[in-house]
Parts: structure tokens; C-alpha cells; sequence
């Protein structure tokens, strides 16, 4: 009896000391110092998983054509055949059965970086296999590249692959809902062996929503998802819906003569997650910047 009595209360302190963040999210690295540790001087935190090996996590100015701030995750050397490198989000409180959707620009040094979706019913204790959700019910598009399933030597699915983008940045849209019974998730970021891996200008929010549709990959793109008055996108069907959602979760339809261009002009500056809905029925969400 002694015996379970001990075991429920390191359960609730675990519990208790679960750090859940809020939505929205946003994170762009503006706020932090060249040079800070992501996985300790952040608020809310990142998590790294590295096998032994020589590696960094800072905050860095970005590569090529982004030089805002950055989180910047270097692996340089491994010390044996364990070359496994994982980045994880912070944990964010979700409720069960809801859609959500995240965006962020990624550049990496080699041509695929692996993403994963990790949810959990206590928030405490995630499991790579057990807690990741199906990459086939992750829906992922991406503005440079690909994105494809994963599939290891024994031809199971074990994540979504963003392919195609090597030494460039890419802005990446992903949309999933949570399983019942589960109240919270993080998201992941994988790579193998020696590499050099970028993230910024991360979005988090519930889409539950929006109604728009079942997501479709790849349905259209967007000419540039820098905007300032207009926004413009690339289908072969045209968009009948487009709504901007900020990092607040208000909504805002926006206006349209010819079903492609759509007028951004009454959006403040900032960070929006736009769910187009096209008129073959298929929907697709994205990230602009309104400059």
C-alpha cells in the first residue's frame, strides 16, 4: 500500500511539474540574445536529444536570405554508429480531437530533415514510437521542396520527410488532429549524422474552427508569403475562401475579383496562419508575413 502511495505522488509531481504553453504560439527569436541556449534560456524551453557527439543550440543569426535571429542546432561529430539528433518543441495544453495547425521556415545543410508530431494523455512522458502520431494523418506542404513519407529499411512509416531543400530556407505548413484522450503535443524535428539545422518564425494555433475542408498537400502555393497588400496564389483550381487567422485567433476574410489575388491591405504587421479553401473542395493552410 506504502508502495503505490509513493508511486502516485511522484506521479502527480511529475504532473504538476509538466510545463504547458498556451495557444497561440508564436517564436520568431527576436526577443532572445545572439548566443542564448534554446534549451535553457528560453521561456518556454526547447528540448535537444543527442547521441554522444560533439553538437551546439544556440540562437544565431540566420543563414542566406534570412539574417533575423534564429535557433541554430549544429551536430559536428558522433561518437560511434549513434548519429541520432532530435529537436523538440515545447509541450503545448491541446484539446482532444481538435485540429491543429504549425508553420515555421526550416533551412538545413543536407536535403531532408524528418518532422513528427508527439502527443501525449499526461504531457509528461513522450515516446518517439508509442506517442507519434500516424505521419500519414499529418498533412505537410512546404513552399521550396517536398514533403513525402519517410520509410525505414523494414518499410514502415516513421515520419514526414521534407525533401528538396537543402542550403535554402522553406516555409513548412503542417496540419493534424489530436487523438482522444490526449491533452497535450509537441512537435520534433530529426536529423542523422553531421549536419547543420535552422528554424524560425514558428506558429502554433488551433484550427478546429475554420471548416474549410479536409486538408489537401501541395493543392496550391503562394507566389511569396511576404505580403504587404496582397496576397497571391498559385492553383489550378481557384481559391473561393481565404481566411487570415493572427496569433490571437481572430479571423479575417479576406477579399477577392478573381479567386488568385487576395487584399492583405487591412492586416496589421505580423504573423498569420491563411486556410484557403479552393472550389474543388480541397483546402490547404499557409504562413504569410504582413510586412
Amino acid at each position: 500500500m506504502k508502495r503505490k502511495l509513493l508511486i502516485l505522488c511522484a506521479f502527480c509531481v511529475s504532473l504538476a511539474q509538466a510545463q504547458f504553453t498556451a495557444l497561440p504560439y508564436t517564436e520568431d527569436f527576436e526577443g532572445a540574445t545572439i548566443g542564448n541556449n534554446p534549451t535553457t534560456d528560453l521561456s518556454p524551453v526547447f528540448v535537444e536529444v543527442v547521441s554522444d557527439g560533439d553538437n551546439s543550440i544556440t540562437i544565431a543569426t540566420g543563414n542566406g536570405s534570412n539574417s533575423s535571429q534564429v535557433l541554430k542546432a549544429v551536430a559536428t561529430s558522433f561518437s560511434g554508429n549513434n548519429s541520432n539528433h532530435y529537436i523538440n518543441s515545447p509541450t503545448f495544453a491541446c484539446t482532444p480531437e481538435t485540429s491543429y495547425t504549425v508553420t515555421f521556415d526550416l533551412f538545413a545543410t543536407s536535403t531532408s530533415t524528418n518532422f513528427n508530431i508527439l502527443s501525449s494523455a499526461t504531457g509528461v512522458d513522450f515516446h518517439n514510437g508509442n506517442d507519434r502520431l500516424s505521419p500519414e494523418s499529418v498533412s505537410g506542404s512546404v513552399t521550396v521542396g517536398s514533403v513525402a513519407l519517410k520509410v525505414n529499411k523494414k518499410g514502415a512509416v516513421t515520419a514526414n520527410e521534407i525533401k528538396d531543400h537543402a542550403n535554402g530556407w522553406t516555409t513548412a505548413t503542417f496540419d493534424f488532429v489530436i487523438p482522444a484522450g490526449h491533452n497535450a503535443f509537441r512537435f520534433q524535428f530529426y536529423k542523422f549524422g553531421i549536419h547543420t539545422i535552422e528554424v524560425d518564425n514558428i506558429t502554433v494555433i488551433a484550427t478546429d474552427d475554420l471548416s474549410v475542408g479536409a486538408i489537401e498537400t501541395n493543392a496550391a502555393e503562394l507566389q511569396s508569403n511576404l505580403v504587404t497588400d496582397s496576397l497571391t496564389f498559385v492553383a489550378d483550381s481557384t481559391i473561393s475562401q481565404a481566411v487570415a487567422v493572427n496569433m490571437l485567433g481572430a479571423q479575417t476574410v479576406l477579399s477577392s475579383t478573381d479567386g488568385k489575388t487576395f487584399d492583405t491591405s487591412a492586416l496589421n504587421s505580423g504573423i498569420y496562419i491563411v486556410k484557403a479553401s479552393l472550389s474543388n473542395g480541397a483546402s490547404q493552410a499557409f504562413q504569410i508575413i504582413k510586412k
